[in-house]
């Protein structure tokens, strides 16, 4: 403070923007993490060292690469890196090396339910076709594909998945259960346990109950569920208008 006294005003520092919630930022999440989903880091360590943060954190991650880990939100697929360096810009194939990425970890692990592809700067700027290398892996292993960038934060993932997942057979063709309603967006633990039971007193069973934890196979079993009871909180606000595009939910 005399410091600042002598030497003049000192700039306040701006607060950290509120939509940077990035997907493992498990202080500020909103959506949380996808469960059951493959989460592929197309760039070098470095970058991944810098969005890392919760239970994948720096020192874990090498340890973590293609294992399952419980979270806050339940049961999630590792990540992996390809780990593009200064070879891969000067020959190229950085696009091949993600596929190879992704090819190798199938073999030997059960296939997810949603693979994300997060590029970084140096995949972006050498134009590795990351879009192309999806749609042909989602042709091949049928699973729902999402990308992202550094300035991607969850709820875009989020906000995709649920267009995907409208359009699904399985979406399309679910028979509504009118004594079955799904809970969305109230947290976990002993509050959502005593609404089950309290619902329960009454014949009405709960169906899916998703956010701040969320997988894609559940955005498809929405409407199995004959009213979906949304929480109160409004930073929730943007995906439930999303979720209100859903051919028949209620």
């Amino acid at each position: 403070q005399d410091w600042a006294q002598k030497s003049g005003p000192v700039a306040t520092p701006t607060p950290p923007d509120p939509s940077m919630q990035f997907f493992l930022d498990e202080t500020s999440a909103v959506g949380g993490f996808p469960q059951g989903s493959l989460f592929v880091h197309h760039g070098d360590w470095e970058c991944w060292f810098v969005f890392l943060s919760g239970s994948f954190g720096f020192w874990e991650r090498k340890l973590n690469e293609g294992t399952f880990r419980e979270g806050n939100d339940g049961a999630r697929v590792a990540q992996l890196s390809t780990d593009t360096g200064l070879e891969d810009v000067i020959q190229g194939g950085g696009a091949d090396k993600l596929e190879a990425r992704v090819e190798d970890f199938l073999r030997c692990n059960p296939k997810p339910d949603l693979l994300v592809i997060r590029s970084y700067c140096v995949p972006n700027i050498i134009g590795d076709d990351v879009e192309k290398v999806l749609e042909r892996l989602r042709r091949k292993h049928g699973f729902a594909v999402a990308t992202a960038t550094a300035r991607n934060h969850e709820i875009t993932i989020l906000k995709s998945c649920i267009t995907q997942a409208f359009s699904s057979p399985r979406f399309l063709q679910a028979v509504p259960d009118p004594k079955k309603v799904n809970l969305l967006g109230f947290p976990s633990g002993r509050l959502r346990a005593e609404m089950a039971g309290l619902l329960a007193t009454m014949g009405i069973e709960v169906g899916q109950c998703l956010l701040p934890g969320w997988n894609y196979s559940g955005l498809e079993k929405l409407p199995e569920s004959g009213l979906q009871i949304l929480s109160p909180r409004a930073d929730y606000a943007d995906v439930f208008v999303e979720l209100s595009k859903g051919q028949g939910l209620k």
